[in-house]
Protein backbone atom coordinates (compact mmCIF):
# COMPACT_ATOMS: atom_id res chain seq x y z
CA UNK A 1 0.00 0.00 0.00
CA UNK A 2 1.33 3.40 -0.95
CA UNK A 3 -1.74 5.66 -1.05
CA UNK A 4 -5.51 5.63 -1.37
CA UNK A 5 -5.35 7.16 -4.84
CA UNK A 6 -2.86 4.59 -6.14
CA UNK A 7 -4.92 1.79 -4.58
CA UNK A 8 -8.03 3.00 -6.45
CA UNK A 9 -6.23 3.78 -9.73
CA UNK A 10 -7.02 0.45 -11.49
CA UNK A 11 -10.77 1.16 -11.42
CA UNK A 12 -12.47 2.72 -14.44
CA UNK A 13 -14.07 6.15 -14.65
CA UNK A 14 -17.38 4.34 -15.06
CA UNK A 15 -16.89 2.72 -11.64
CA UNK A 16 -15.94 6.07 -10.11
CA UNK A 17 -19.09 7.70 -11.45
CA UNK A 18 -21.36 4.83 -10.39
CA UNK A 19 -19.96 4.57 -6.83
CA UNK A 20 -18.43 7.93 -5.83
CA UNK A 21 -18.69 7.14 -2.10
CA UNK A 22 -16.19 4.32 -2.54
CA UNK A 23 -13.61 6.42 -4.36
CA UNK A 24 -13.45 9.32 -1.91
CA UNK A 25 -12.34 9.36 1.70
CA UNK A 26 -15.19 10.21 4.10
CA UNK A 27 -15.56 13.83 5.21
CA UNK A 28 -13.08 14.60 7.99
CA UNK A 29 -10.81 11.68 7.05
CA UNK A 30 -7.52 12.42 5.35
CA UNK A 31 -4.37 10.56 4.42
CA UNK A 32 -0.82 11.62 5.25
CA UNK A 33 2.51 10.02 4.56
CA UNK A 34 5.29 10.65 7.07
CA UNK A 35 8.76 9.28 7.55
CA UNK A 36 10.10 8.52 11.00
CA UNK A 37 10.41 10.22 13.40
CA UNK A 38 6.81 11.34 12.98
CA UNK A 39 6.85 14.08 15.58
CA UNK A 40 3.49 12.96 17.01
CA UNK A 41 2.59 12.24 20.64
CA UNK A 42 -0.15 9.61 20.66
CA UNK A 43 -2.38 8.84 23.65
CA UNK A 44 -4.65 5.83 24.04
CA UNK A 45 -8.38 6.72 23.99
CA UNK A 46 -9.28 3.70 26.14
CA UNK A 47 -7.79 0.22 26.28
CA UNK A 48 -8.43 -1.30 22.86
CA UNK A 49 -10.27 1.77 21.55
CA UNK A 50 -7.51 3.30 19.43
CA UNK A 51 -5.31 6.35 19.81
CA UNK A 52 -5.55 10.07 19.21
CA UNK A 53 -2.97 12.80 18.64
CA UNK A 54 -2.30 14.32 22.04
CA UNK A 55 0.32 16.75 20.78
CA UNK A 56 2.79 17.48 18.01
CA UNK A 57 6.51 17.85 18.62
CA UNK A 58 7.50 21.46 18.03
CA UNK A 59 9.21 21.72 14.62
CA UNK A 60 8.68 17.95 14.15
CA UNK A 61 7.72 16.49 10.79
CA UNK A 62 3.97 16.36 11.46
CA UNK A 63 3.93 19.96 12.74
CA UNK A 64 5.88 21.18 9.70
CA UNK A 65 3.55 19.31 7.33
CA UNK A 66 0.60 21.07 8.94
CA UNK A 67 -2.16 18.56 8.22
CA UNK A 68 -2.34 16.57 11.47
CA UNK A 69 -3.75 18.40 14.49
CA UNK A 70 -3.98 17.59 18.22
CA UNK A 71 -7.23 15.73 18.86
CA UNK A 72 -7.16 13.86 15.54
CA UNK A 73 -8.01 10.16 15.84
CA UNK A 74 -5.92 7.56 14.02
CA UNK A 75 -8.35 5.45 11.95
CA UNK A 76 -5.91 3.49 9.79
CA UNK A 77 -2.23 2.75 9.48
CA UNK A 78 0.05 0.92 7.10
CA UNK A 79 2.08 -1.93 8.49
CA UNK A 80 4.26 -4.70 7.17
CA UNK A 81 2.68 -8.16 7.10
CA UNK A 82 5.11 -11.07 6.89
CA UNK A 83 4.01 -14.41 5.47
CA UNK A 84 6.79 -16.98 5.25
CA UNK A 85 9.69 -15.43 3.36
CA UNK A 86 7.52 -12.72 1.76
CA UNK A 87 6.29 -9.42 3.12
CA UNK A 88 3.93 -6.70 2.01
CA UNK A 89 2.76 -3.34 3.33
CA UNK A 90 -0.98 -3.20 4.02
CA UNK A 91 -3.46 -0.60 5.18
CA UNK A 92 -5.17 -1.82 8.33
CA UNK A 93 -7.89 -0.25 10.49
CA UNK A 94 -6.57 1.12 13.79
CA UNK A 95 -9.72 2.14 15.68
CA UNK A 96 -9.66 -0.97 17.90
CA UNK A 97 -5.91 -1.19 18.48
CA UNK A 98 -4.28 -0.60 21.82
CA UNK A 99 -1.35 1.78 22.16
CA UNK A 100 1.33 -0.93 21.90
CA UNK A 101 -0.17 -2.36 18.70
CA UNK A 102 -0.26 1.09 17.08
CA UNK A 103 3.36 1.75 18.01
CA UNK A 104 4.33 -1.70 16.70
CA UNK A 105 2.58 -1.04 13.38
CA UNK A 106 4.24 2.37 13.02
CA UNK A 107 7.61 0.74 13.71
CA UNK A 108 7.14 -1.93 11.02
Amino acid sequence: YTSFDSFMKPFTDEDREAFPEIFNLPKGVYEVSLTKPLGIVFEEIEAGKGVYVQDLVEDGLAARQGKIQPGDVLVGITAVKIVGAKWERRLIPARTFDFDTVVGAISS
